[in-house]
């Protein structure tokens, strides 16, 4: 019988000293850290968690589940004006915007002073490169347009979005027959790693997963993403 618990305490300097070094390369340290919540459900054959996690290295790091945002006060009066009725707990309108690709859905979430534009795109994440993100700043061009001709509003250009939060990914090539996992760490600097099977294209897959922060423009992050090529 497999002892899961044992190999999660296993895993804990693994995720520590490896992931958070190897793994999401940048600016991120592993001075000082420390596992103070960990969280874990079944994870199929655990004699082979170490050795699918370890394949993951040599993978792309990619992004999904973005947010960005932009200010703007004329986009909520004028979809008020149009007949939209904001929440009444936060004054927000929901818009879904329609965009060329068919795998990343974007959704608008505007405010009476801010837009808040939600990028999904989990089961095809995007390269955290430069081609990649130009590809996105597109796309959110796209978005941009679709809602200035909807509303007669223009926004601020794309390149001075703020983008606020994403999902940074690696995705295993191995399949996996096992059952399903999910182990989640969080670090002393409030980072959360997480190690889990996903379903993509009718196979299951590992993913090692952290969310990402970064409160800067689209400009400045594409930028970023250059040095770390």
């Amino acid at each position: 019988m497999i002892n899961y618990k044992k190999i999660v305490v296993v895993l804990k300097s693994f995720f520590v000293y490896f992931i958070m070094k190897n793994y999401f390369s940048g600016k991120e340290s592993v001075r000082n850290t420390s596992i103070y919540t960990k969280t874990s459900q079944p994870m199929g054959d655990g004699s082979q968690l170490v050795e699918i996690l370890e394949s993951i290295q040599g993978q792309p790091a990619k992004i999904h589940d973005i947010k960005v945002q932009c200010h703007s006060s004329a986009m909520h009066a004028a979809l008020v004006a149009q007949g939209s009725a904001p929440l009444a707990s936060n004054k927000s309108i929901t818009v879904k915007i329609p965009v060329s690709n068919k795998n990343i859905l974007i959704k608008a979430l505007v405010y009476p002073k801010t837009i808040q534009f939600d990028v999904a795109c989990s089961y095809k994440p995007l390269v955290k490169d430069k081609r990649s993100l130009e590809y996105l700043t597109d796309i959110l061009e796209e978005a941009s347009t679709w809602l200035r001709e909807q509303t007669g509003v223009t926004l601020p250009s794309v390149l001075q979005w703020i983008i606020t939060h994403y999902h940074l990914n690696k995705d295993g090539q191995l399949a996996i027959n096992g059952r399903d996992f999910h182990i989640t760490v969080e670090d002393n600097s409030n980072v959360f790693t997480r190690y889990y099977s996903k379903q993509i294209e009718g196979k299951t897959i590992a993913r090692l997963e952290q969310i990402r922060t970064p409160r800067v423009s689209l400009l400045e992050f594409m930028k970023e993403a250059v040095r770390d090529e």
